[in-house]
């Protein structure tokens, strides 16, 4: 008995000081911000990565290392930014940059004490490399145009309805009225 309680005693040791071990600690300067949610980019196809921030002192921040992946230590951060993209001087930004991938899609990261932007400040729609792009270059998915021609044709349809509807609802009032003199 003696054997067993000291096994379990060992295992629960072990099992707290793996978990101890493996704990990644968030930098400071990372819990300044967060990633909106950007579900309402949904439907932004994008064919290329990269990042924008509309101020200057936020894009110094950012910087690319091709050769290997420094973005690791950004925790909850890293479901909105793309790989390989990382801090350089371990500041926060000050407002909000855009970060898009095949991947990813569209996103946001943003500063806590910055004032809240909408997720469409950084989706770039019908993006062309002739024009200067500020934001994600989204070209709309397929499927959402195929949801939207879909749903026109609906309403169009119940539109036609109601102006049927109504004018036959006036015509038998207007013979009711005439019937009952």
């Amino acid at each position: 008995m003696c054997a067993l309680w000291c096994y379990a005693i060992t295992y629960l040791a072990l099992t707290v000081a793996w978990a101890n071990a493996t704990k990644i600690e968030i930098p400071a300067f990372v819990k300044k911000m967060k990633c909106a949610d950007c579900s309402m980019n949904k439907d932004c196809e994008v064919k290329s990565t990269g990042f924008y921030c509309p101020f200057v002192s936020d894009r110094i921040q950012i910087h690319y290392n091709r050769d290997g992946n420094i973005s690791t230590g950004l925790g909850y951060l890293a479901d909105c930014m793309v790989p390989h993209y990382y801090f350089y001087n371990k500041q926060s930004i000050s407002h909000i940059c855009c970060f898009w991938s095949p991947i990813i899609g569209c996103q946001q990261v943003r500063n806590l004490k910055a004032q809240k932007a909408p997720c469409d400040t950084c989706a770039n729609w019908n993006w062309s490399p002739d024009r200067h792009h500020a934001g994600c270059p989204c070209q709309e998915k397929e499927e959402a145009v195929k949801r939207k021609k879909k749903k026109g044709k609906e309403g169009s349809g119940t539109k036609r309805t109601h102006f049927g509807i109504v004018p036959m609802i006036l015509i038998h009032v207007v013979q009711q009225t005439f019937a009952t003199n």
